[in-house]
């Protein structure tokens, strides 16, 4: 399966999907849709029409703005610029913004978390063998509850792990269940009430480790 696909190969019974052409899917948990045309002389913005696709809400990767399934959206913003929208339940893996290494191999990962559940998403690392990083989200017992739970296999190097939860109202606290349980109290948790994200770590996960908030 190619990492860039366009819309309709996902989504082949949606005729929108077909008209879509200036968006693309990027691996399974993210879509793309980056300004092409000539910015507005007066706003000196770009337009761009994206389609949502009807299987729930989407979220913006950057600010977690909500957008729902099945509709075109009108956005504006500079072509220097790349809109990246995130599916729900979306568990996006990234390089922490000060590191240096071009591979995995990196001691520590930023997960970027949104609203919903996923079944599971596999983290290749050529040095270990596939898969190395299985990250799995979905509700508690409580709607109010989210698990993330975190396995890595016994051959890849052992991380830290700073979570991110895009969306989300204000936890009381995040707990990390392991070997013990470890509690992270508010005062430790970084908040921005302007876009409704929760940053947790890092934090040392060892393998099953589950992440709840």
């Amino acid at each position: 399966v190619p990492l860039v696909q366009p819309m309709y190969f996902s989504f082949p019974s949606e005729r929108h999907a077909y008209h879509a052409s200036h968006q693309f899917l990027l691996g399974s948990e993210l879509m793309a849709a980056p300004y092409l045309l000539q910015a507005d002389t007066f706003t000196r913005l770009s337009r761009q029409a994206v389609w949502f696709p009807p299987c729930g809400t989407w979220f913006d990767l950057f600010d977690g703005t909500q957008f729902k399934g099945g509709q075109w959206q009108a956005l504006y913003g500079s072509l220097d610029e790349m809109p990246l929208f995130a599916k729900a339940g979306a568990i996006i893996p990234l390089m922490p913004h000060d590191s240096t290494s071009e591979t995995l191999a990196s001691d520590s990962l930023d997960l970027v978390v949104f609203p919903g559940e996923n079944p599971g998403v596999e983290l290749y690392d050529a040095s270990s063998g596939p898969p190395s990083l299985t990250f799995v989200l979905h509700r508690g017992f409580d709607s109010r509850i989210t698990v993330l739970t975190i396995d890595q296999s016994s051959a890849a190097p052992k991380r830290s792990f700073t979570v991110i939860f895009r969306s989300i109202t204000k936890p009381t606290a995040f707990v990390v269940e392991a070997d013990s349980t470890q509690v992270v109290a508010p005062s430790e948790l970084e908040y921005d009430i302007e876009t409704n994200t929760a940053v947790v770590g890092p934090i040392a996960v060892p393998a099953g480790a589950a992440v709840v908030s």
